[in-house]
């Protein structure tokens, strides 16, 4: 059992958006509604797989500078019309991971992921949590919104390692890695302190 290359689960990714490019809807997600009151909405914001722009909107609607970085094509096209109209934002094609090895230090006062982490082996988390604090500003806050091993298909796919799963999708194979309050924490050591955690298992999808 072979975890999914980098370069096949942008394929899948990108799959899934073009057989439904609105599968997320159209309104703003639950989580960006609760993470920002952490942050002047002045900041300068890095939006990690940002999707068809549904949070790059309301981030602009709330005053922010924002930047999304997305490995799907048709995400990436749908975020530059969705936004055009809004305010200005940079939208960028490429492998999260990749972007910010690229990015220069300290560019960002805040760095946001909804549900994009759980695309990752732990192995790599390690790394991109790395990359994160790299980029941002002292003092930058890093959010995200990953699901919990109390989601109800933690359990379903076929085991990839502790908290990761591999599932099965019309459009390919990808995986996904279940998240605990430790686990978090251990991600976090030496990088970042924690603010709040919170769980919301109604909302797990949002």
């Amino acid at each position: 059992m072979c975890t999914p290359s980098l370069e096949e689960r942008a394929r899948v990714s990108d799959e899934m958006y073009a057989r439904n490019p609105e599968r997320f809807g159209v309104l703003n997600s639950a989580f960006s509604g609760w993470w920002t009151q952490f942050v002047p909405h002045t900041s300068r914001l890095l939006e990690l797989c940002c999707g068809t722009g549904r949070d790059i909107q309301f981030y602009l609607k709330l005053g922010f500078s924002v930047t999304g970085v997305d490995y799907s094509p048709t995400a990436v096209a749908k975020a530059k019309s969705r936004v055009r109209t809004i305010g200005k934002a940079e939208i960028v094609e490429l492998e999260v991971t990749r972007f910010l090895e690229q990015t220069e230090p300290e560019s960002y006062d805040a760095v946001c992921a909804n549900l994009v982490y759980g695309g990752f082996t732990l192995k790599e988390l390690k790394a991109v949590f790395a990359l994160v604090h790299r980029a941002l500003k002292p003092f930058g806050v890093h959010a995200y919104c990953v699901r919990s091993i109390r989601d109800s298909h933690c359990l379903a796919g076929e085991k990839l390692g502790r908290y990761t799963r591999l599932y099965n999708h019309e459009a390919g194979g990808f995986l996904e890695t279940y998240f605990t309050p430790k686990l978090c924490g251990g991600l976090s050591r030496g990088l970042f302190e924690t603010i709040k955690i919170e769980e919301d298992l109604r909302n797990f999808t949002i």
